[in-house]
């Protein structure tokens, strides 16, 4: 991706997350049925590290880290960070 890619994507991605990261964490919460499902499918030993890219406010990050993974995250929006 190019410089210019680049601060396009920054220019209009990161303030539409920002806006949606407001309240988001009110009305959103990991799904354990979702939750259950990753953990079946990851099917990897206790104390795996997994990335969560795009990890919005880490609703589903903190769930798989209580089944006992270790997840390293990457979010974009100073708001979902919050």
């Amino acid at each position: 991706m190019s410089e210019q890619e680049k601060e396009l994507t920054n220019d209009i991605v990161e303030p539409v997350y920002n806006i949606i990261g407001k309240g988001y964490t009110k009305y959103r919460q990991a799904d354990t049925r979702i939750v259950d499902l990753l953990h079946s499918l990851l099917n990897l030993p206790s104390r795996s590290i997994i990335a969560a890219i795009g990890a919005g406010t880490g609703n589903y990050s903190l769930a798989l880290a209580n089944k006992g993974y270790i997840v390293k995250v990457i979010e974009p929006s100073e708001v979902m960070r919050r």
